[in-house]
């Protein structure tokens, strides 16, 4: 007897293609909005090339769907945000929703930091929220 079923390799190609259709449901910029924006890091267009050495220029034809990131300009933007390349290239799970952290103590604000940026702890997370059926309304 088994303790874990083995995963096919049509599994590994059932998720690709779902990622894969996820991306095309929004652009690059989009997702780069989602997480530099209002929603995200509440950045201006200005302020996340200064951070992340990517010209304005290259943004805005970025955002006009005139061309798409070099590997090295999606590294330094994914570094300047606290993002994975994945999510950003529309191969992982959107950024979260904006939270307001003022209200959180240090341990609550460090966790949701950790719960952002880190994909791996954000799995074991989410897998203990299933398995313990717990839901956000619980206190």
């Amino acid at each position: 007897m088994q303790a874990f079923p083995s995963k096919s390799k049509g599994d590994a190609n059932n998720a690709r293609a779902h990622a894969s259709n996820v991306a095309k449901e929004q652009s690059f910029w989009e997702r780069l909005e989602a997480a530099f924006g209002p929603a995200g890091k509440n950045w201006s267009q200005a302020e996340l090339s200064r951070k992340s050495g990517v010209r304005e220029s290259t943004l805005t034809h970025w955002k006009k769907g005139d061309s798409g990131p070099s590997a090295a300009e999606l590294a330094n933007v994914s570094k300047a945000l606290g993002v994975s390349m994945d999510i950003l290239w529309g191969l992982g799970e959107p950024p979260p929703a904006r939270l307001d952290t003022g209200r959180l103590s240090k341990p609550e604000h460090d966790l949701v930091v950790l719960y952002r940026s880190n994909e791996r702890f954000r799995r074991i997370v989410n897998n203990i929220i299933a398995e313990l059926n717990l839901s956000a309304e619980e206190p």
